[in-house]
């Protein structure tokens, strides 16, 4: 299973939170997936059969204020009780303020061993220390996570 999804919106964000809307498996010319596709639901990727993945979430982002941001972060977070969740990868990355809209982006992976498809799940979500705007299209990839089954469990 090769699945990829994009986040299509274009959100500000400056507290933390898990993106749980505007996301689309992508459907570009040209884009592909293998397989079954992983399901969504609220911001909740439910895996379509057991095995270990290599999951990674990539966002791209801007600011056009005239401060700088001393980190904008990424996290993807991981339940296998389909209840409670932790957080697994972590990216950071800061920006120093030089133009009027200035870019950067973060990226973070883990594996995930999906044992059990009803308990185990994850999420992703994106903060900020100061309000940037989280890039999305419908059309091409900004932020988007990517979805890999390496094998069984």
């Amino acid at each position: 299973i090769v699945d990829q999804w994009r986040y299509t919106g274009g959100a500000t964000f400056s507290t933390e939170a898990v993106l749980n809307a505007s996301l689309e498996r992508i459907d570009t010319g040209g884009q592909g997936f293998i397989g079954t596709a992983m399901s969504e639901s609220s911001g909740i990727f439910t895996f379509p059969q057991t095995g270990v993945y290599l999951v990674t979430f990539h966002c791209n982002f801007y600011t056009s204020s005239e401060a700088d941001t001393r980190y904008a972060f990424n996290q993807i977070r991981i339940t296998t009780n389909n209840s409670s969740y932790t957080s697994a990868a972590q990216g950071y990355q800061a920006i120093k303020q030089v133009a009027s809209a200035t870019y950067g982006n973060v990226s973070t992976s883990t594996l995930v061993d999906v044992t059990n498809t009803t308990n185990v799940k994850v999420a992703f979500a994106f903060a900020s220390a100061v309000a940037v705007v989280l890039q999305g299209s419908t059309d091409k990839n900004f932020t988007h996570m990517t979805f890999l089954r390496l094998g069984d469990t």
